[in-house]
């Protein structure tokens, strides 16, 4: 299963990732004249470039009422080299598990500086649909992911925001994966909630996705 659940997660994040980065570079392109004007006049305060991220996290503290473990990449058996590309680099990384149910709970931010690489992104988001079936293009077989539009989702995080479902089966057990991808200012951030599908998640992925904002919001009024 973990050999699965690596491949499932850096397909997750590269097809996400490689579609930010890709419509980043051209997003203003396809893009009105005057919405790329209007990003460029957009009065949002513009963070200290090149910002240490790496302590921008949840971790089980943030969660008190559940039994959450801290779980680093290594345990995962993964490691920053395989997120990272020439394209974009993964700032912080976060996980966390409930044993009991297995619920997995996951996180992580990249820089979206400048207002080019912020209408990409939000180029992205605005199109859920070709996400998922950019998602789906890239898992082909593997897992039997089906990745669809997340009905619990909300956009109340960050200044854009989208999500999906994936539901896949892993050596016999059926999953389900949440993803909330959204962009606070220049911080672009994934949430991804893991459970066995069917059942109800400890912390729903809304919660996560709204309290790392919170975090987020804090982090960037202290630059």
């Amino acid at each position: 299963m973990q050999k699965n659940l690596k491949i499932l997660l850096l397909l997750l994040f590269a097809s996400i990732l490689i579609m930010a980065c890709g419509l980043a570079s051209s997003g203003a392109d396809e893009a009105t004249a005057p919405a790329a004007e209007e990003v460029a006049l957009t009065a949002e305060p513009i963070p200290v470039p090149n910002m240490d991220l790496s302590d921008l996290v949840l971790t089980a503290a943030d969660f008190p009422d559940v039994a959450f473990k801290d779980v680093s990449l290594e345990e995962m058996g993964m490691s920053v080299d395989d997120l990272n590309s020439e394209e974009f680099t993964v700032e912080s990384f976060f996980a966390l598990l409930e044993s009991t149910t297995f619920e997995l709970v996951m996180g992580f931010t990249t820089q979206v500086s400048g207002p080019l690489k912020k209408a990409g992104f939000d180029l992205v988001l605005n199109q859920p649909d070709t996400l998922i079936e950019t998602f789906l293009g890239e898992m082909g077989d593997v897992g039997n992911a089906e990745p669809q539009e997340l009905p619990e989702f909300e956009d109340t995080v960050g200044d854009s925001s989208a999500g999906m479902t994936v539901i896949t089966n892993m050596e016999g057990l059926g999953m389900r994966m949440d993803v909330v991808v959204f962009r606070q200012d220049s911080v672009g951030s994934f949430v991804i909630v893991m459970y066995l599908d069917g059942q109800t998640p400890v912390v729903p992925l809304m919660d996560v996705a709204t309290k790392f904002d919170e975090k987020i919001v804090t982090f960037l009024e202290s630059q």
